[in-house]
Formats: C-alpha cells, structure tokens, sequence
C-alpha cells in the first residue's frame, strides 16, 4: 500500500524520538532526543510520499532508529 501520510508512515514505525520532514525534492526522517542531545538525519531521495510502499518508509525508519539508538552512525 502506498503511503499518504507522514502520521501513516509514523504510526506504524511507533517511535516518538522520530520525525519524517519534506525537503526540496525529498524526504527525511529527523531522530531528535533532547535528554541524550542526540541529532541526526537521514534523508530518502524520492519526490513523493507516495511514491513508497507503507512498509518501504517504516523499514527505513525503523532501520535509521535503531542505528541511532545503538551507536552506530
């Protein structure tokens, strides 16, 4: 199923340290953290919300987290 929104696409990856923000011609997800002062980005290339798959967008997301949360930039 393709994705039409960010609330879609977050609720499913279930994570409230994380964001998904429109760039100029892209996407990217945004773990923010302030407690730990952690700040990073990762960014997904594609125009459109839609033009990805639900799961695409979470296993990216959930992908990104996880390697926040253990370090590994």
């Amino acid at each position: 199923m393709k994705a039409k929104t960010v609330s879609q696409v977050l609720s499913k990856i279930k994570n409230d340290k994380l964001s998904l923000l429109k760039g100029d011609g892209y996407w990217y997800f945004v773990y923010y953290d302030a407690e730990n002062n952690i700040f990073e980005t990762e960014s997904v290339y594609t125009m459109y919300l839609s033009s990805m798959d639900v799961e695409e967008w979470v296993s990216i997301g959930k992908g990104f987290a996880e390697k926040v949360e253990n370090g590994n930039d």
